[in-house]
């Protein structure tokens, strides 16, 4: 907020981050004193509060900063993290909710409810939010990753490639991402460039016995039975405890 001192805020935050929760706490007093019509000093003392464990003070002061600025998103989240917390999830929905009808593209807000429709009702409720955020913001890589994971869990996998594909243009050493991008190939009948993205990550991974396994489903895939099975003897030598590379070997046998 312009209106406010920012250097007053910063020396809040950073003695909440030193754990000096009186006189943050004093700070956001002050803050509230000074300016009564700004939300901020109601957030910041809701933020002190929850840091010290005390939920009932902490929602009190989110409530009166939400009461003086309907919508707030720092005020909102915090409200829909402890509803939450106390497993009211419709009411952290309202919440979220609350702050997206007054600041439709705020993007942390859009994340949070997007990854609780995903837990309450289902990933294909997570996918229009996170939608919403990639056209807002469409170099974002959490919101690429998050949207090509809720694609390939939807059973639409040539759009999670679209997505990852854009994303291995800038980031074609993350290991995530080409674990994704292969598992997006293999879903989509690509075994062939599934394999080139695995031995990629265990390229990028030598000592991860994921990337091994992974290859294996590669190989299988391809019918290269002498392929899969190095990959999981590979595998078993980085961790002989492995199970689903035990199974699949036994299977080959």
């Amino acid at each position: 907020d312009p209106s406010l001192d920012r250097a007053e805020v910063l020396l809040i935050l950073n003695l909440l981050k030193d754990r000096k929760f009186d006189q943050a706490l004093e700070g956001a007093k002050k803050l509230q004193e000074k300016r009564p019509d700004n939300p901020m000093g109601y957030t910041l003392a809701g933020l002190v509060q929850s840091r010290m464990g005390n939920e009932a003070a902490a929602r009190k002061a989110f409530s009166k900063a939400f009461e003086i600025r309907p919508g707030d998103p720092e005020a909102g989240i915090n409200l829909a993290a402890l509803a939450a917390r106390k497993g009211d999830l419709d009411k952290a929905r309202s919440f979220l909710s609350q702050v997206l009808e007054k600041h439709p593209s705020d993007l942390r807000t859009l994340l949070r409810l997007a990854s609780l429709e995903a837990k309450t009702k289902g990933v294909s409720h997570a996918i229009p939010l996170l939608e919403r955020a990639i056209n807002k913001y469409p170099n974002v890589p959490a919101v690429q990753f998050q949207l090509g994971q809720a694609y390939l869990a939807t059973n639409q996998p040539e759009k999670a490639l679209t997505t990852t594909q854009e994303m291995l243009r800038h980031y074609p050493n993350s290991a995530a991402l080409l674990e994704l991008t292969g598992d997006a190939y293999l879903a989509n009948n690509q075994p062939a460039d599934a394999l080139i993205a695995f031995r990629k990550l265990a390229e990028v991974k030598p000592k991860a016995v994921q990337a091994q396994f992974l290859l294996s489903t590669a190989y299988t895939a391809l019918q290269n039975w002498s392929g899969a099975m190095t990959a999981l003897k590979a595998a078993l030598k980085l961790d002989p405890g492995h199970i689903p590379s035990k199974i699949a070997l036994a299977r080959l046998y």
